[in-house]
Order: structure tokens, then sequence, then C-alpha cells
């Protein structure tokens, strides 16, 4: 299966150790992790308490204390990340299909915008999105169904 890798979120973290979403804990290098506490009352800079599996002997943990943006003291390639299973496209698309377009921006979405697409291509372990024009997006539904979509950053609902 593949898999994407996304900046950690302490929130996003807490659902997938509990089971709410599907995904893993891992350190930039690769290295499984479990947190054990999200909220350490002494330095409270650094609230998380993990577990870090070694890479070469996954029966070795590490305990290190993290922020919560996933920041260690010390060596920053044990800075966390979130390994999240990456979906495959809902819909397929053809050079010059009516689409709606946007890009995830600051945690949040961009308004939805026409597009004529023209094709798709993984960029650092993303899936971009092209249209005829040139510029690129993140986020693509097809035009028809959603035309009351256009102008808001309004969710799609659920097929």
């Amino acid at each position: 299966m593949k898999t994407k890798i996304i900046p950690f979120d302490a929130k996003m973290a807490k659902k997938i150790q509990d089971g709410e979403i599907k995904g893993r804990i891992v350190t930039k290098v690769g290295g499984a992790a479990r947190i054990v506490c999200f909220d350490k009352k002494t330095d409270t800079r650094h609230p998380l308490v993990v577990l870090i599996h070694d890479l070469l002997d996954p029966d070795i943990e590490s305990v290190g204390c993290y922020t919560t943006k996933g920041e260690v003291v010390g060596d920053k390639i044990y800075n966390l990340c979130i390994e999240l299973p990456e979906e495959a496209p809902k819909h397929k698309f053809k050079p010059f299909d009516k689409v709606l377009v946007r890009n995830s921006v600051n945690g949040g979405d961009a308004i939805w915008e026409p597009q004529f697409y023209s094709m798709s291509q993984m960029y650092h372990g993303e899936l971009i999105h092209k249209m005829m024009d040139g510029y690129e997006y993140d986020q693509v539904i097809p035009y028809e169904g959603n035309e009351h979509l256009v102008g808001t950053s309004d969710k799609p609902k659920l097929e």
C-alpha cells in the first residue's frame, strides 16, 4: 500500500493512536513511534512523551520528549511526522475534463474554481493535479454535480 508523509499534528496523532483513523506516527528517518503521554506536567514546552523504535532492532525503544509540533530536543532527524495511507483517486480524469480545483491553505481550504484538467503526477510523495493553464492543485473534483461549490470553500458531499 502506498503511503504519504505529512507534517506532525498532535490531534491527528491522538486519533491514530486511538484507532479512529488509519496511519502511523514516525520519525523523519522512518522509525516507528508510540506516544505514551500527551500532557506531561513538567517541561510544558515538550508535553509529549514518545517511545521511538530503533530502526535496526525493533525490540529496542528509546524515550524522547517532544513539542506538540513533533519537535524533539536534540537530533532533528528524530522529529515526528505522520504516515497516512494514500487514497486511490475516486475519479479518473482525462485531459479537457471540466473540474473544480482548490489547494489546501494553512490547515483550511481555498475556494473552488472551475478548470480544465490536464494531468496528475506524484511530487515529493503527494499527488498533484495540473490544469490546462499550467497551474497545479492538490484537490480536484468533477464539475458536474458540484457546480454549487464554485466560489465557496464548502466541502463536497461524499459519494
